[in-house]
């Protein structure tokens, strides 16, 4: 199973983020990406559609052969981790927002978690803080349009939207930021230059995971292949990812 490749689902390109950290965490290994673009944004389907739904994408995964599976979307790992695990016998790693890393940042007091609805609302999160940070004073943000904005690459109403919410978090003075949609880690130097202070977001720890389970990358192939699926626009999609990205992406579609 060494050249057998590491299955990503998200989405639509928020994930691509995850892919960054895994692609420079394990080189050698061949990867392919699903981006669920027609069923986007996930924040507004119930824990059922998305049960189904994330359901039938780790088939398509599967059938290509995939040796790990991760969920590189947090209102996903919140809702449909479970019901995953139940039906589908390979390894499968979710995204956990970085409450924990961010309570342990020295003289961090203050913690700002942006999210979509669904995330911010979710018993998940609700749990981490008590578990992690109850000591810590906490804003939860309902970043409503921001991942919207990303998945269309509409630049201007981006930085509208991260100005509104840079302005909430000086106003509560946070000490820390936590990312907790995949999508906005995309923008992550972007939100620690507006903020100066400590941004968290979950791709290298998601990597670290990936890396413990696979343990040796001996794939002996002479060229790591990258595949991207799109449910939606793969034109659409590739064009976006290259952007983001800063280099050429090509996407197929994927009939699911």
């Amino acid at each position: 199973m060494s050249a057998n490749p590491i299955g990503i689902v998200d989405s639509g390109v928020g994930g691509l983020s995850v892919f960054l950290e895994i692609k420079k965490a394990l080189p050698k290994e061949n990867i392919i990406y699903v981006g669920d673009q027609a069923f986007h944004p996930y924040s507004r389907k119930s824990k059922s559609v998305l049960e189904k739904r994330v359901g039938k994408l780790t088939e398509f995964l599967i059938s290509r052969k995939i040796k790990v599976l991760v969920v590189a979307c947090n209102t996903a790992s919140c809702q449909v981790l479970p019901h995953l695990r139940s039906r589908f016998t390979l390894p499968i790693v979710g995204v956990i927002p970085a409450v924990k890393p961010a309570s342990k940042i020295p003289n961090v007091s203050k913690i700002a978690i942006l999210a979509t609805g669904k995330t911010a609302k979710s018993d998940y999160l609700n749990n981490l803080v008590m578990k992690y940070a109850q000591s810590k004073r906490i804003l939860k943000m309902n970043c409503n349009g921001l991942q919207e904005a990303i998945e269309d690459l509409d630049k201007a109403r981006i930085a509208d939207l991260l100005a509104t919410y840079a302005k909430r978090i000086k106003k509560f003075k946070a000490d820390a930021v936590v990312l907790a949609c995949t999508h906005y880690s995309l923008l992550k130097d972007d939100i620690a230059r507006m903020l100066n202070i400590a941004v968290i977001e979950p791709s290298p720890a998601i990597a670290k995971r990936v890396t413990s389970l696979i343990k040796l990358s001996n794939n002996e192939e002479n060229e790591t292949k990258y595949f991207y699926f799109s449910t939606g626009n793969p034109n659409k999609f590739s064009k976006t990812a290259s952007d983001l990205l800063g280099f050429k992406i090509i996407s197929e579609k994927a009939n699911i």
